[in-house]
């Protein structure tokens, strides 16, 4: 029955998308902060359902009236996200205003919806929120070079509250920029806040933001970036990378380790004497070293804080693949290297795995040096082809 079909309709687009004037709520607003100095005039709209589009529409006189009697913002509060226009931005919006209205829509997306925009490592378990402010036919975007806040609610093992995140802000023109979002917890939920002077569309990813300050044209910086935000790398003090320092083998038993969630070990693995109890990799080794993903120097030891090599890297590298069962069967042509017979007959297959997927190249046309030791920089390229095969 056609009514029957149209109710499913109604209430579908009920549930999608709800619109609210709450031009009551702006008056007490107004009346509030004027006998009692708030900073904000705070609008909640109460949508029934889980609304993924929620559209406030506000008069353009409101937001004059908002100005010329006080000093507070104007912050639009919705399950889907929230933002915080201060006094001079809404001065700004109210001249821009091409309509008797201004609507401020906070709308959820998913990811999919800007895979054309953003990278795939990029949008895992990101969230995707758009903000619009529109006025008659006219989309206002940008506010005198004020900045709004916008506020995202995020979920996942991820998000830490305190850290700060890379967000993608996507225009509508098809530019992109980056910018930080520090992640705050309110109410026992945690939410992404993001200061901006333009609004767009927000890609909150979960790659932390990086302090380093040695980074700037190097050429590893995007692969840095990825490990770092992905917690598989972390820097060698707050504020220094070192890329162009050398990984020791602790350090990549720790990144693999991380990588695999760290879990516990099992079994009683094997005992060096050089590592001791109470250090930041002995759980990693442990772990390692019970899984098969690394073995010792000789004479009980595992030599921690040795540089590695690049066919140790690319060992540890094929054991933790078939630790964790994934598709080793690649193998690269290691006879076009001159010195591809120097390779030590136990990395031989690794090694040829590792050129063959992609992860080792050489370091000229026509030598791979296996024994040659890697950068910091060098193994967080790696890295990230490496995480590409585990997708």
């Amino acid at each position: 029955m056609p009514w029957q079909s149209n109710t499913r309709k109604e209430r579908r687009r009920k549930y999608e998308e709800a619109s609210i004037e709450p031009a009551a709520g702006v008056w007490h607003g107004i009346a509030t902060a004027k006998t009692e100095g708030s900073s904000a005039i705070v609008i909640a709209p109460q949508v029934t359902g889980e609304a993924k589009k929620v559209m406030t529409e506000v008069s353009t006189q409101s937001l004059k009236d908002v100005v010329k009697n006080t000093d507070a913002a104007l912050e639009v509060q919705t399950g889907v996200g929230s933002v915080s226009i201060p006094n001079a931005a809404l001065d700004a919006i109210a001249r821009q205003a091409g309509g008797s209205t201004v609507t401020i829509t906070v709308e959820a997306k998913k990811p999919e919806d800007v895979k054309e925009q953003v990278s795939a490592s990029q949008l895992e378990d990101a969230m995707v929120v758009e903000v619009t402010i529109t006025s008659g036919k006219k989309e206002l975007t940008t506010f005198d070079g004020k900045s709004l806040t916008v506020t995202i609610p995020v979920t996942g093992s991820a998000f830490v509250s305190g850290e700060t995140y890379k967000v993608i802000a996507l225009s509508a023109d098809g530019s992109k920029e980056t910018v930080s979002g520090t992640c705050i917890k309110q109410n026992g939920k945690l939410s992404m806040q993001v200061k901006i002077t333009h609004l767009s569309t927000f890609v909150v990813t979960t790659q932390k933001t990086m302090p380093f300050t040695d980074l700037s044209g190097h050429w590893a910086a995007e692969a840095i970036t990825y490990v770092y935000g992905n917690g598989l790398m972390n820097g060698t003090s707050d504020t220094t990378f070192a890329p162009d320092e050398y990984l020791n083998r602790a350090m990549l038993a720790t990144i693999l380790y991380r990588l695999s969630g760290e879990p516990a070990a099992t079994g009683e693995g094997k005992t060096f004497m050089d590592v001791a109890p109470d250090t930041w990799y002995t759980s990693a080794v442990a772990w390692a070293s019970a899984n098969g993903i690394v073995s010792g120097v000789g004479d009980g030891k595992f030599a921690p804080t040795q540089a590695i090599t690049r066919e140790e890297l690319a060992t540890m590298l094929y054991r933790y693949a078939k630790y964790s069962k994934l598709d080793t069967s690649a193998k690269g042509d290691l006879s076009k290297f001159a010195d591809g017979d120097q390779i030590a007959a136990w990395a031989s297959d690794a090694m040829a795995w590792a050129v063959g997927a992609g992860l080792i190249s050489g370091k000229t046309a026509n030598v791979i040096d296996p024994t040659g030791t890697a950068t910091r920089a060098e193994v967080a390229t790696i890295l990230m082809r490496f995480t590409e095969l585990t997708k």
